[in-house]
């Protein structure tokens, strides 16, 4: 009873210190997770597998770790595309894998990492720290002022010229 008592009050205590982490938020529909990824300017993390927990599947050494599963639910949207559905063979087959990850950047536009089949915890969760850092704001550009010429004066005539002395002939005789 005691023993019982213990862990229960071990376990809590992990839970209240929030050790153990909330596994992400799994959007099943590209749509929506897209949309949402963009309206929060958050890189879109899609796992492609087959069943309803396939995601644990692309990774190898134990599946994921507590780092990764806050990491995902705090700074990506995650989509997983089940292969087991018609929708899900569909989708994978318009990101030309049958297994893996794809990764967007912020905006949504550019897939900045991409793997097909399984990886390891380690690269994953490096690689999704890289991803979840915020894009910096580019720099403002300065951009000078044309220069306009402007001339107020008519130019010069040939024959006005010749009387400034710019036409002289240096004396032949």
């Amino acid at each position: 009873m005691i023993s019982t008592s213990l862990a229960l009050a071990v376990v809590a205590g992990f839970a209240a210190a929030g050790s153990l982490a909330q596994p992400p938020a799994w959007q099943p529909d590209y749509a929506v997770a897209y949309k949402t990824a963009t309206l929060q300017q958050k890189p879109l993390a899609v796992f492609i597998g087959h069943g309803t927990k396939g995601y644990t599947d692309l990774i190898t050494e134990g599946g994921m770790s507590a780092e990764t599963a806050k990491m995902l639910s705090q700074k990506f949207v995650c989509l997983y595309v089940d292969t087991n559905t018609d929708a899900g063979q569909k989708l994978a087959r318009s990101f030309e894998m049958t297994a893996g990850v794809v990764v967007s950047d912020h905006t949504g536009t550019i897939q900045a990492f991409r793997h097909a089949g399984t990886l390891t915890a380690t690269e994953l969760t490096g690689q999704l720290a890289r991803l979840a850092q915020p894009v910096p704001a580019p720099a403002p550009v300065s951009v000078p002022a044309p220069v306009v010429s402007a001339s107020y004066y008519a130019p010069p005539s040939v024959s006005s010229l010749g009387s400034m002395g710019y036409f002289r002939s240096s004396g032949g005789g």
